[in-house]
């Protein structure tokens, strides 16, 4: 997820630090960073959810995968490799539907509200239930030794219930694993049990369905009530993804490198494969502006040089509370083709699924073509090691058009306390 609040990166380094040993860090690369950022930077913006209570969330809700980890670290592998196939869709319907409800016009109280209902059904239905299976799959590993089968759906879903027996048993406070689960509101949504009554209020209700008698309301909420209910549902799966990003990095390497996880390479959508790119192309110099896939075995991608510069410069950042960060802004200048071979090892869990990557390079106008890329897996995996010179893996490549040209790259530093 990209974001644009400079202060994010620090947080989430913070986090990593609190939270993992030292041991466990080392395994850390910006390909986890830049998310865990996203997601902090988000839990604040929505919510106003503050780094000591994010901290705490996570912490318990991590403490429960590493315990289930401990106790049977294959069936765990097994929980771990079926959430993240399914989180890459989840992940990417949310992100629609919390970028139609964020930016509705107040104009259109039906889509105003509505896509706020619709974002929260979702959550809670499919969204929340799938991030919430490891934490239950490892509390049934090594505390009520539940077979996973009585505890988690074929569909790799959880009853919502199940996470506040959780809480109980492993004595933590209310809400730190359930905060924002509303079924009532779930149900107005899901049966349209709701009537909007003007640009900035609405009256919502649920029934019993044998008697048609009111189970909860009639509740009249404006706008910003309603939002703070819809997104502490959101702010808490940013608390299970955080969790289960601290655990891929404690332990993602580990589980394949002994086998226990297999999950493959995935092929993902269009939109997910060009949204994973983001972050991996800006770090480049780049703008991913297409992906597409042709012919079932490649898939091609059309990258803009962002051609952008700055001021090198140390940038102060101050808080309200009078803490002072510093950070270094630098602009270097690298060749086009090393950015390149750059993005393509950065974003390798995206397109190794396909036999054959193509990149299209652009200039910052979009029109002028730079030339091309296009690598076969064998190409990519020695680019990935990292160990290959750029002129060893030339030769491996089937097409290199690229010209001996140097372009920009921004690099902004991770924010240091100065004070």
């Amino acid at each position: 997820m990209k974001h644009h609040f400079p202060l994010a990166t620090r947080w989430a380094t913070d986090l990593i630090a609190a939270i993992l040993p030292p041991s466990r860090v080392t395994n850390l690369d910006v390909r986890h960073l830049h998310p865990i950022a996203g997601l902090l930077y988000r839990a604040h913006m929505l919510a106003g959810e503050s780094l000591n209570a994010m901290h705490i969330r996570v912490r318990a809700t991590y403490k429960i995968l590493e315990r289930g980890f401990d106790a049977h670290p294959q069936s765990m592998s097994g929980i771990y490799d079926k959430a993240f196939t399914q989180l890459d869709a989840l992940q990417q319907r949310e992100s629609a539907l919390a970028r139609a409800a964020w930016n509705a016009s107040t104009q259109q109280p039906d889509d105003r509200f509505g896509s706020l209902l619709s974002l929260y059904q979702f959550t809670y239905e499919s969204y929340y239930r799938t991030l919430a299976a490891p934490v239950v799959a490892a509390d049934a590993l090594s505390r009520t030794k539940q077979p996973l089968t009585d505890v988690i759906d074929s569909d790799g879903r959880v009853k919502v219930r199940v996470m506040a027996e959780i809480e109980a048993g492993q004595r933590l406070k209310a809400g730190l694993l359930t905060n924002g689960l509303d079924n009532h509101l779930r149900n107005a949504s899901a049966h349209h049990h709701y009537h909007i009554l003007s640009d900035t209020s609405i009256e919502l209700w649920d029934a019993n369905p044998r008697t048609g008698a009111y189970s909860w309301g009639p509740v009249r909420l404006s706008h910003a009530e309603l939002s703070r209910r819809v997104y502490a549902l959101t702010v808490t799966c940013c608390v299970l993804l955080l969790a289960l990003a601290l655990f891929d990095i404690a332990y993602g390497r580990t589980m394949r490198a002994r086998g226990w996880s297999t999950l493959g390479p995935q092929r993902p959508r269009r939109d997910i494969a060009l949204a994973e790119m983001v972050d991996a192309g800006a770090l480049h110099g780049f703008d991913v502006i297409k992906v597409d896939f042709a012919g079932g075995d490649a898939i091609e991608v059309v990258l803009r040089v962002l051609d952008e510069t700055a001021i090198d410069q140390t940038s102060e950042i101050r808080t309200s509370t009078g803490a002072r960060y510093a950070r270094e802004i630098r602009t270097h200048h690298a060749p086009l083709r090393q950015q390149a071979y750059g993005f393509i090892q950065m974003s390798h869990g995206t397109h190794i699924a396909f036999a054959t990557l193509r990149l299209r390079i652009v200039g910052r106008d979009g029109q002028e073509s730079f030339g091309e890329i296009a690598v076969d897996r064998k190409a990519r995996e020695a680019i990935l090691t990292g160990e290959t010179t750029i002129d060893e893996v030339g030769s491996l490549v089937a097409v290199d058009t690229l010209p001996d040209r140097m372009i920009p790259v921004v690099h902004t530093g991770i924010p240091l306390r100065i004070r």
